[in-house]
């Protein structure tokens, strides 16, 4: 079957003429964005220097030198460049590589600090507003060029400000979002990119309020099921947040299609409150069937800055938690993520006549959740 957008492809999924897909108009933009930093799934918001370059232009109404979009990402980036995979791992090779790559995109635009020789204000001009002779935007007078780039005080630096001055909130949602949907690339048990994709969907369902989910991917072979995600960078996931894809969940799985849940942050760790939320979710979750009809719990994933911002090669990455000879695929990877960012420890499937679900051990208090140290053991009953 054809589709006319991933949309369309989203839509279908639920098999129900009353239920409506659309896109918000943050989710365009982010559409865009990714489109110029090289596609959903080309790993660039991985990169927590990438990450922290982006942030720090949004929030800069001059701009950023050169030299200062170096030192940032040579100050945030972590774990990269990946030493296994790359052919020049040096970290100054890597800075300038990388502030290159942004630059091309076309993420940032330059501009030229001139300096009004009759009013002495000192402004910004873009490269097609460049001429021998300039006008001031304040006092209307012309001043020559040469003589603006000799009395400027800070000697006419080009600086280097996002295209379109893109506000710090949207930038700040775009950045989860790009990272989470990255991720989803470099997973092995996805063995090809996603069939369809979307950030900023909107589902209208039939009796219910309309929901809207951060990012939405169908992953093919070997997985054949959805992703619905929640991705946060400083804000707080709440119950509302784990309620409404639990509703998108549960309707899917009434149509026979897999979903799997995903919640990130772009916080080191997630608070006592989210915490306390997702565990209860974990709770209520049920079993699912993989592709190949194995019978697993259909956890979620819950993913924190670290998980989004280590190289492909690195021996933490996500893509090497699941447990070698497992064959579960993104569920195993789910599992080992509820271990590691939620403190599970152990489970048990509970099939009784008054009780359908998990019955879950933590490794410690709501308090506190560092991950657990044993491989969560699977017992039913």
């Amino acid at each position: 079957m054809l589709f006319r957008s991933n949309l369309d492809a989203i839509e279908t999924l639920f098999d129900d003429k009353d239920v409506k897909v659309s896109q918000s108009d943050d989710g365009r933009f982010q559409t865009r964005a990714a489109e110029m930093l090289g596609g959903p799934f080309g790993g660039l918001l991985i990169q927590p220097g990438v990450r922290a370059v982006i942030d720090k232009a949004a929030r800069s109404n001059a701009g950023l030198t050169l030299q200062h979009l170096k030192a940032i990402v040579n100050n945030n980036r972590g774990e990269w460049p990946d030493t296994r995979y790359r052919r020049q791992p040096n970290p100054d090779a890597y800075e300038e590589e990388t502030v290159n790559h942004l630059l091309l995109s076309g993420l940032f635009v330059p501009m030229l600090d001139v300096h009004c020789s009759s009013c002495r204000v000192e402004s910004q001009a873009s490269p097609r507003d460049l001429d021998t002779l300039i006008t001031c935007e304040f006092c209307g007078e012309q001043f020559r060029l040469a003589l603006s780039l000799s009395l400027s005080r800070t000697k006419s630096r080009w600086r280097y400000r996002l295209a379109s001055h893109l506000s710090p909130e949207k930038v700040r949602a775009l950045l989860p979002a790009l990272a989470t949907m990255s991720m989803f690339g470099q997973l092995p048990s996805t063995t090809e990119p996603p069939m369809a994709h979307a950030f900023g969907v909107s589902f209208k369902l039939p009796g219910s309020k309309q929901v809207e989910v951060d990012v939405v991917a169908y992953l093919g072979r070997p997985t054949w099921g959805v992703v619905l995600g929640e991705v946060k960078n400083n804000n707080r996931i709440d119950e509302n947040d784990v309620r409404n894809l639990e509703e998108l969940q549960r309707r899917l799985h009434e149509k026979s299609t897999r979903a799997v849940l995903v919640f990130a942050t772009l916080k080191n760790e997630f608070s006592p409150a989210e915490v306390e939320v997702l565990r209860a979710h974990v709770e209520r979750c049920v079993e699912t069937t993989t592709a190949y009809g194995a019978l697993v719990p259909r956890f979620p994933f819950v993913l924190t800055a670290k998980d989004l911002s280590l190289p492909w090669g690195h021996e933490d990455h996500p893509w090497r938690w699941e447990p070698a000879g497992q064959g579960h695929g993104v569920f195993g990877t789910a599992e080992e993520s509820c271990k590691r960012n939620l403190g599970l420890a152990s489970f048990l499937i509970a099939r009784g006549p008054e009780r359908r679900g998990l019955e879950c051990t933590w490794a410690d208090p709501i308090t506190h959740a560092p991950a657990a140290t044993q491989p969560a053991e699977h017992v039913e009953k």
